[in-house]
Order: C-alpha cells, then structure tokens, then sequence
C-alpha cells in the first residue's frame, strides 16, 4: 500500500480509479490523499466494474470472470456474493437497491446492499443469449434502463418501471450498445460499444417510448454522465463530447486535455461532474464553463472509475445512489 499526500481540502468527493498495468485500486479525495490497495485475483487481472455505497462498501464484477464481489473495507479484500454469471456493469440506486447486467441476458437485483442478487433476466427477457453491457437508476424510482448488444438487428434496450419486469424497447441501430445514462426517467442516452468515430448513439425524451439517432457523438463511448438542465458530457476513445439539448446533438469539447479517453463521473448537482482522463482528473461545477484539474496517481492505463459524495446524493455513470 502507498499514499501520496496532497493538500486541496475544497473538494469532499470520494473518487475510485483502477490502474490496469499495476493492478491497483486508488482511493482518495482529489486534493488530499489516495490510497493503493493492491487487488486480489480474480479483480487484479482483467477489466472491473465497481459500485460503492459508502466509501469502505462497494461492489464489484469482472466481465471475464464469474460472480460478484464485495467489500465493506474499501477495496483492500473482497468476498464472493454471487458465485456465477458473466457480469458487464454493476450500479446501486441507493444503499440498498441495485442491479447487475451481463451476458446470456442476465438481469440481477438486490435489495440488501448487494448481500443477496435475485435473477430477474435469462430466458424470460426473450432475447436469446444476447449480452446486456450497461444498466443505469433513477435515484427516488423503481424505473432503470439496460442496454446490451444486438438481438434481431437492433441493439438492446431494456426498461423496468416497477423495478421487476423489464420490457424489450426498439432501439432502430444495428450495433452493440455499450453504455447508457438517465437524467431522469423520461431522459435517457446510450452511446456504442464499438465504432468508428462518426459511429453514433440514441437517445430519448419520453422515456424509451421513441428512441432517435444522436448527431456528433460519434466513436466508442465509455461513461456518460448528466450536465446541467438536459445535458450530458460522453468521454471514451475519442475527445470528450457535450450536448446540452438531451442528447439529440453533440460537440467535441474545445478544452485540449480533454482529447483523449476517460470517464465522465456525475455528482448530486448536474452541475458537478468530474472527467477522469488519462493524465488527470478534473472537476468542473458550471456544467462544463470552466475546469479544475487534480494531480492522479494513475500515470498510463485504467479500466474503471466511480465518484462517490460524502454526505449528500451523489449521482454518477450509469448509477444513482445516495449516502451520509
């Protein structure tokens, strides 16, 4: 374990980053201190997803490796809580509801803080083997969104109103849907999973009852995350893109650092986001106008990374939880 010791106390926000060439998990609060844990196998290898509802508990899936993990110490050791499944993305509404999507159209659900998953997908969806890549909550509601790869020309998207069922919704893009965000249950975006850079997502205003294609979102979009009133900021293998206007359209942000990959992380107010890129991270709370950067501990490659507020709601990538 290390710790690097800054000084910046402005910012109470805990932020999560994996470092994939030294298999470490950092901890810390941007301007103060991070923390390594050095992570166990099967997390220390592969690429990981993580959710935390406090900034010792959190949950975790490995794409490649069955199961789901648990830690209530910050990510220094980890326990099998689900033993099998193929697991994409993991997210919690709130400390006790969340959801876990992945391959062979899996669908689980806990209510207990991720102690315990019920299979709420499989042969029941009637999609096949069709992998599910990205779910997201509404923070105050039962609807959650999903969204997966292509079944029957269109990428799948998915829809729970009452946090149980879920309905199949028609997509219109033949493509692999990587990961999707919800401003709230009547405004949702998803981006590709994989693309060339004029490659574009969808998005809707009804609540998935129409879903149209975006314009200049364009390439492989790894995290998207609200800003302001109907806006959101998609970072992945391209520069970081905006809309202001639900996800219909978009431009390349004109900021330089941010024309490499990242992850865009949402907190309570739209108007805080932090983007994690390859050389730093950075805050911004005028929904985008102006940028604070942070010093990282990660120097090259990470697969993963979560925003967690301390003692407020925090909302982020494909998450909505609230603690403190």
């Amino acid at each position: 374990m290390s710790i690097v010791k800054l000084t910046n106390q402005k910012y109470k926000s805990v932020i999560y980053a994996v470092d994939t060439d030294t298999a470490i998990l950092w901890r810390g609060i941007p301007g103060e201190a991070w923390i390594g844990s050095n992570l166990p196998s099967p997390l220390a290898f592969t690429p990981n997803r993580y959710a935390f509802i406090t900034p010792d508990i959190g949950l975790a899936c490995v794409p490649s490796v069955e199961g789901i993990y648990r830690t209530t110490n910050g990510g220094a050791s980890w326990t099998s809580v689900l033993a099998s499944g193929y697991f994409n993305d993991i997210v919690m509404r709130d400390s006790s509801v969340g959801y876990a999507v992945g391959e062979s159209a899996l669908i689980y659900k806990t209510i207990d803080g991720g102690l315990s998953w019920t299979s709420q997908g499989g042969a029941g969806l009637g999609i096949s083997t069709t992998g599910i890549n990205s779910v997201c909550c509404i923070r105050g509601s039962d609807t959650a969104f999903a969204c997966g790869d292509v079944y029957s020309s269109n990428g799948v998207i998915l829809k729970t109103t009452n946090g149980t069922t879920w309905s199949l919704q028609t997509s219109g893009l033949n493509a692999n849907l990587g990961v999707i965000s919800a401003a709230d249950a009547s405004y949702a975006v998803v981006g590709q999973q994989s693309g060339v850079p004029a490659s574009e997502g969808v998005y809707t205003i009804n609540g998935g009852t129409n879903w149209s294609a975006t314009t200049g979102m364009g390439g492989v979009i790894r995290d998207i995350a609200p800003l302001g009133v109907r806006g959101y900021i998609a970072v992945g293998a391209y520069a970081a893109r905006v809309s202001a206007n639900g996800g219909a359209s978009w431009v390349a942000s004109t900021d330089s650092r941010f024309t490499v990959g990242g992850y865009a992380l949402a907190e309570a107010s739209t108007s805080r986001v932090w983007l994690r890129t390859t050389r730093s991270i950075y805050l911004t709370a005028d929904t985008g106008a102006t940028w604070e950067e942070f010093s990282s501990p990660i120097a090259n490659h990470f697969n993963d990374a979560f925003a967690l507020g301390v003692g407020y709601v925090a909302v982020g990538p494909s998450l909505d939880l609230e603690v403190g």
